[in-house]
């Protein structure tokens, strides 16, 4: 009988610490945190990853959602080649998130001004999880995306964009108000 307890008792105790060791398990925690909250921006979110995900000296590097900009932007950067759909923060600390190409060349997400190592971050899109790494090859963390990329559609059909980095933590949020007409007109101007 003491066995059948202490059976009922593991089946229903929280998960242990995801390992360390074993990026997949502590990926496969984080996501579900975020799951089971109301988005990385959130103290329940970041309670979860601190208690059941990591090591207890995790701290989350921004608890609240920065202010949301008004809403999406496009057309030429100052390079006169690069064409660039997005928006930044309004406090006016610098950072951004954009969709930039040029025509015949390149085309990529980039996070302006964010100060972080290079990873697969994770991008929530009203509160659905999508993937995706980042490099620091062009001097900001950039994510290589064809202009016709099927994620660029997802950004202008969605309300609000929430950025985790790769160590879990929450970074930014930023409005997709715009988005779509925005990114139309960039992906047209590159032939995506």
């Amino acid at each position: 009988m003491k066995r059948l307890g202490f059976l009922a008792l593991m089946l229903c105790a929280p998960p242990v610490l995801a390992q360390q060791s074993d990026p997949m398990a502590l990926q496969r925690c984080i996501w579900s945190c975020l799951a089971n909250s109301p988005g990385a921006h959130s103290a329940v979110y970041h309670q979860c990853v601190s208690r059941l995900c990591t090591e207890p000296q995790y701290q989350p590097q921004v608890v609240t959602p920065a202010p949301m900009a008004p809403g999406w932007s496009a057309g030429m950067a100052a390079d006169g080649q690069t064409w660039s759909a997005g928006l930044a923060v309004p406090d006016g600390g610098g950072q951004g998130f954009y969709f930039q190409c040029i025509p015949g060349r390149d085309s990529y997400l980039m996070l302006y001004g964010l100060k972080a190592r290079e990873g697969v971050f994770q991008l929530s899109i009203d509160g659905r999880v999508y993937p995706l790494a980042f490099h620091g090859r062009r001097g900001e963390l950039t994510s290589d995306l064809p202009a016709s990329a099927p994620f660029l559609n997802l950004l202008g059909q969605g309300h609000a964009l929430s950025i985790v980095d790769p160590d879990g933590a929450y970074r930014a949020s930023y409005s997709l108000l715009n988005a779509h007409g925005a990114i139309w007109q960039v992906r047209a101007a590159c032939g995506g």
